[in-house]
């Protein structure tokens, strides 16, 4: 019985898909960005997945500012987005990430408190 082969044209394909999937990876993941805490304003916790519209704004907004070119990121990637939806709350963290911006997240209340000290 012969074994099947892979055409060679097929097995560069798959090679370059995985590669492309690779680096077109998630920075973060929905589930650690959704379950993830932030410190903001005066040392006040909030879990990204719970907080007010408002707050999660303001978050980005400040997360924004760490970015070498700040006008780039929210201007293009961040416009029109619906921090209502926790896959644009998701969305917004891992494109700061892509861009370099530094998104200070914890997994858990504990290690937010120890963030603020």
């Amino acid at each position: 019985m012969k074994t099947p082969t892979m055409s060679p044209a097929l097995e560069i394909t798959e090679e370059k898909a995985l590669t492309l999937s690779k680096s077109a990876s998630p920075k973060l993941t929905y589930h650690q960005a959704v379950n993830s805490y932030f410190v903001a304003g005066p040392g006040q916790i909030y879990r990204v997945a719970e907080c007010s519209i408002e707050q999660f704004t303001a978050f980005v907004a400040s997360c924004v500012t760490a970015v070498k070119n700040p006008k780039v990121v929210s201007a293009g990637s961040l416009v029109g987005l619906d921090y209502s939806e926790l896959l644009d709350r998701w969305y917004a963290l891992d494109t700061l990430r892509v861009y370099g911006a530094t998104v200070p997240l914890y997994s858990s209340i504990k290690e937010a408190e120890r963030a603020k000290h």
